[in-house]
């Protein structure tokens, strides 16, 4: 899997990590001023090898993304979410998830 978002369309980009013989999205929307990241992957691994190193690539740090969505509670999408609230505390988290 490339470690670099692509973008889908103006403004939003995906960024596809490995999850057993599939993959799992994680989407990056950078509109109106506003830096949005949409789930997290799977662990902690996933962010250090595969997110932080994307969002580098598209000249993004952790501390300039001002809010995470995690759509749903599946570990593939909300996994990555303790590492990534550990480095960026600042950033609101949009979630229903119950048991972060």
């Amino acid at each position: 899997m490339q470690r670099s978002f692509f973008r889908e369309t103006d403004g939003i980009y995906r960024l596809k990590i490995p999850f057993d013989d599939l993959y799992t999205s994680v989407f990056l929307v950078m509109a109106e001023g506003k830096t949005v990241l949409v789930d997290c992957a799977t662990t902690k691994e996933d962010v250090e090898e595969y997110i932080l190193p994307a969002l580098k690539s598209m000249g993004v740090e952790l501390c300039d993304i001002d809010t995470l969505v995690v759509t749903h509670e599946h570990e593939d999408h909300a996994g990555g979410l303790p590492y990534i609230l550990a480095l960026a505390p600042q950033i609101t988290v949009v979630t229903d998830v119950r048991h972060l």
